[in-house]
């Protein structure tokens, strides 16, 4: 079965067979949430160039009064991994990944191991796509903007009118309060970041650090040599069930969690196995992979 490679040249070609504008007409800032919350989470990896912080609070201020903030963990955009070799790059807008990531996705993987990713690269290599992704990516889901899954909303919020100076100068009612932690922490859109940080990212806050720490706590009492042979075992057989892009999505965080562990970041590993959810707790509960069945129900359950 061909894969669909997502270049400029399969956007204009959905673009035309929607009638629709050669890119997302809310492809800004003030414009979309989900665009905002990409262009900062790139910044805080530090692949662009970070926004400024009075912009921060100025958006993150307007955001929060908009109503189109996800609510739960899952529809957040987030990036995982470490610095200088991040992983998964989830909830995405397709616009902004094809700008500095080269492709229209809403979500992105890094192959999980070097055995995927020799897999991959002969696939690509026999098969000569032009621009074909899989040199770099395990696995990527193709999105147009019309295919977005905030888009619909988006437009509702921009078709109303809405005061120009509310939309570029919104009220300052926020507090960000600045605590300081030297442990890799997640927080916000789930972004992993090492060194001494505060309430970041859009509408953070400080209670993130609490949640950092009890993520600390739990992470303690993992035994992570045994947490990473069961999470090996349980990627190929996850790998071999998996039927749906979500199983894929699940596949990506088990394999990163897995890495998590052999650096001994248990707070990591865990933050990872919480994306992974339900099917991955059940998956590692059928194969008998009891040590990673508990993190993972632990991981769930902070």
């Amino acid at each position: 079965m061909p894969i669909t490679i997502p270049d400029s040249s399969w956007y204009r070609s959905k673009s035309s067979e929607k009638n629709a504008p050669a890119s997302c007409p809310y492809a800004n800032v003030h414009k979309c949430p989900r665009y905002y919350a990409s262009i900062y989470m790139l910044g805080e990896a530090r692949i662009i160039t970070s926004i400024n912080d009075d912009k921060k609070a100025s958006l993150d201020a307007f955001w929060a009064s908009s109503e189109l903030l996800p609510v739960i963990a899952e529809e957040e955009t987030c990036i995982h991994g470490i610095q200088g070799n991040w992983s998964v790059f989830s909830n995405f807008c397709p616009e902004v990944t094809f700008a500095y990531l080269h492709y229209y996705a809403s979500y992105l993987a890094k192959y999980v191991d070097e055995i995927d990713s020799d897999c991959g690269r002969r696939i690509a290599e026999r098969e000569k796509n032009p621009n074909d992704w899989r040199y770099e990516w395990g696995f990527i889901s193709p999105c147009h903007f019309l295919d977005c899954s905030v888009y619909n909303q988006v437009h509702d919020f921009n078709s109303k009118e809405i005061d120009a100076n509310k939309r570029l100068f919104p009220k300052h009612n926020q507090v960000f309060v600045q605590q300081f932690i030297s442990q890799e922490i997640s927080m916000g859109d789930q972004y992993n970041v090492t060194g001494q940080v505060g309430a970041i990212g859009p509408n953070a806050k400080a209670e993130n650090n609490t949640f950092n720490q009890v993520m600390q706590q739990a992470a303690s009492n993992l035994d992570l040599p045994a947490l990473t042979a069961e999470l090996a075992t349980l990627r190929n057989s996850m790998r071999n069930q998996a039927t749906e892009v979500e199983h894929d999505q699940a596949v990506a965080s088990i394999g990163a969690a897995e890495n998590a562990a052999k650096r001994q970041d248990g707070a990591g590993a865990l933050e990872h196995l919480k994306s992974a959810g339900k099917w991955a707790l059940d998956v590692a509960t059928k194969i008998g992979a009891t040590v990673a069945a508990k993190a993972i129900q632990t991981a769930i359950g902070l």
